[in-house]
């Protein structure tokens, strides 16, 4: 991969077994393929083969440098951010990887990252499954307003959220709590069920303890906690469906917001799985130099 190289991302699909989302030519000219399965593999006139499989020393270094997070600027912003990896990894390994390249693996895996959940007939993604159902969700997140937007478009989220339910305020916690109150006055009518999922408990409540009388007594909260079996995402789907019977409320009635990463997203599990594995697989393709990453 040279330094005016680019991954070129494709339409999901797949290639002999493998499901592809990106793809970009080496300094040999061969095709390069970036796997769902976090594999990277080569194609040679139609013959393809993994490049490289990461070792467990190569995970186990990337596993550690990506989950120490001090490499995440405040807030987070893609571009500083990739870079202060990149530096990280030549540090930890010697290994020098173009930023832009950890920058475009970081959204390619992305295209993966719409949360799973079997609705008791078929997988769909949570936010199909839900707005299936007939509920109309918000995306409810906070940050980068430039890094939000890629993951909703890459991910996309953007099918099933449109654009105005996708509040995003730049900031800190409390501002992610006062873009909902303040959506909440604007449709200037108190929902008859109000139902927010979070996977960080204070921020529901703070929500919690902000909201007027009138929607504190139909405030609903669900603590969302994806390595959970009563708390994930099969669990809330089943749940939100059923609160919606219980309380007798048709879901075009409930206001619903849903946090981003990790709910709707499976963030932690993108960063940990397949954008770590295609990172180690490059770290663990130093001495041979077959991707010319330096």
């Amino acid at each position: 991969m040279s330094e005016n190289s680019e991954i070129q991302f494709v339409p999901k699909e797949e290639i002999s077994g493998v499901d592809v989302n990106a793809v970009t030519v080496d300094s040999f000219g061969r095709d390069i393929i970036f796997g769902e399965n976090g594999l990277i593999y080569s194609r040679t006139s139609g013959d393809i083969r993994p490049l490289v499989r990461p070792d467990k020393q190569a995970q186990s270094t990337v596993f550690e440098i990506v989950a120490g997070k001090y490499w995440y600027t405040t807030p987070f912003q893609i571009g500083a951010s990739t870079q202060n990896l990149a530096d990280t990894i030549l540090e930890r390994t010697g290994l020098h990887i173009l930023p832009h390249a950890v920058k475009e693996l970081l959204i390619a895996g992305f295209s993966f990252g719409l949360t799973p959940v079997y609705t008791g007939k078929k997988w769909l993604s949570l936010a199909q499954a839900v707005k299936d159902e007939g509920f109309n969700p918000y995306a409810w997140t906070v940050g980068d307003k430039e890094w939000q937007e890629t993951k909703y478009h890459q991910s996309g989220l953007s099918k099933y959220i449109p654009p105005e339910g996708f509040l995003v305020p730049e900031g800190t916690s409390s501002e992610k709590t006062a873009v909902l109150l303040e959506e909440l006055r604007r449709l200037n009518i108190a929902p008859p069920l109000l139902i927010v999922v979070d996977d960080k408990l204070e921020n529901l409540q703070a929500l919690e303890r902000q909201l007027p009388p009138d929607l504190r007594g139909v405030f609903t909260s669900f603590h969302f906690k994806p390595e959970n079996d009563l708390a994930d995402a099969n669990y809330f789907f089943h749940w939100l469906r059923d609160m919606s019977r219980e309380k007798k409320v048709s879901p075009e009635r409930v206001f619903l917001a849903m946090d981003v990463d990790n709910v709707l997203l499976r963030t932690n599990e993108i960063l940990f799985g397949v954008f770590t594995s295609w990172l180690a697989s490059l770290v663990q393709n130093k001495d041979n130099r077959v991707l010319s990453l330096s």
